[in-house]
């Protein structure tokens, strides 16, 4: 009756372990620094390494209000202070009527242009390209440029069919591609603006390369431009939804960024992305810092990016290597029962007897 009993309690011993292993795990990920942690750390070390009061002082002397109130921003944010002369001018300059000023002139020219220099400008023409008469101004536009002799933007061309056809497929996507639609807004503003790194410029085109069939366009007449239901049909049939994924991911992206923070932000990071993970990465970001997002990226711009891509791999790879090595604890302390087990059968009185 007693026999069963020290086999049982090795049993119960080794489950034990298995499961104080796995609840270790367990502790260990509920206890890790979150990725976000890591991401402000490290961008609130760059900006107290890189901002200093003067880069305002130097915004204001060069007629970049907005840009003194963006550094200012990221100076607050990394507990840096402005001495009193330059907060003074700063505030001056941000009055309410130099700043509705400033931006409503920024604002009408882009609204009505397309195009602007500033991110009030930039951000109202992507609130005209959110309606289709953005998309079929610029359509229209681009298309009728061999008329005059010109050559189309391909681009802007390509980035108003994207636009016109996320807003058709709205309602059979639940809306979900009005807000890639605001995105390709933002690229496509930026772009016309001359405002979006080459590098950028040069990746969405060739998403859009891959995506665009020019034959329905080719087959457009003169007047079939004024017939708005013809414009549409015919850029619906030009562009493949699948191959432009790449490019409606970055556009959510940047959607989802202007919800955390402002459009600014969004357009903010259109104009200092690199690549179309950049625009993901932004949205990493935009997460930690919000309606700071755009400070920080006027400080520390590109690099921003690579500052969040590095601490969420080094999380991860942490994370992978302490899992790792609980993986090697749970099959050390297997591999020790069944050495144990064997040295036991070997050394046995019963067994020696029989030998």
């Amino acid at each position: 009756m007693t026999g069963p009993v020290p086999s049982r309690r090795r049993k119960l011993g080794w489950r034990a372990a298995l499961v104080c292993a796995v609840l270790g795990g367990v502790a260990l990920l509920l206890a890790w620094p979150r990725p976000e942690e890591d991401i402000h750390r490290e961008i609130i070390a760059a900006l107290r390494a890189e901002l200093t009061p003067a880069m305002i002082a130097q915004a204001l002397d060069a007629g970049d209000a907005d840009g003194a109130e963006l550094l200012a921003e990221a100076a607050e944010l990394a507990g840096i202070g402005v001495p009193k002369p330059i907060a003074d001018r700063l505030a001056a300059e941000m009055a309410p009527w130099k700043q509705a000023a400033r931006k409503a002139a920024d604002c009408g020219k882009g609204a009505v242009l397309g195009r602007a220099a500033g991110v009030a400008g930039i951000a109202c023409s992507v609130v005209a390209d959110m309606t289709l008469l953005g998309d079929v101004r610029d359509a229209t536009v681009e298309l009728s440029k061999p008329l005059r002799g010109e050559e189309p933007d391909s681009l802007i061309l390509g980035l108003a069919a994207a636009g016109l056809v996320l807003e058709v497929a709205a309602p059979a996507t639940g809306g979900a591609s009005l807000g890639a639609k605001g995105g390709t807004a933002v690229l496509k503003v930026g772009a016309k603006s001359r405002l979006i790194a080459r590098r950028l410029l040069d990746e969405v085109g060739g998403v859009l390369s891959s995506a665009i069939r020019p034959g329905p366009l080719k087959a457009l007449a003169p007047a079939d431009l004024a017939d708005v239901p013809r414009l549409r049909r015919a850029m619906g049939e030009s562009v493949d939804l699948r191959r432009l994924a790449p490019l409606t991911e970055a556009g959510t992206s940047l959607a989802r960024i202007a919800e955390k923070g402002a459009l600014g932000d969004a357009v903010m990071v259109a104009r200092t992305a690199r690549t179309l993970d950049d625009v993901k990465t932004a949205e990493k970001l935009a997460s930690v810092f919000g309606k700071r997002t755009g400070a920080v990226l006027k400080v520390l711009g590109a690099k921003a990016f690579d500052l969040v891509a590095l601490a969420v791999r080094l999380v991860w790879a942490l994370l992978g290597l302490c899992f790792g090595a609980l993986c090697w604890l749970v099959a050390g302390l297997i591999a020790l029962r069944g050495m144990v087990r064997l040295i036991k059968r070997l050394f046995r009185p019963s067994s020696l007897v029989g030998s």
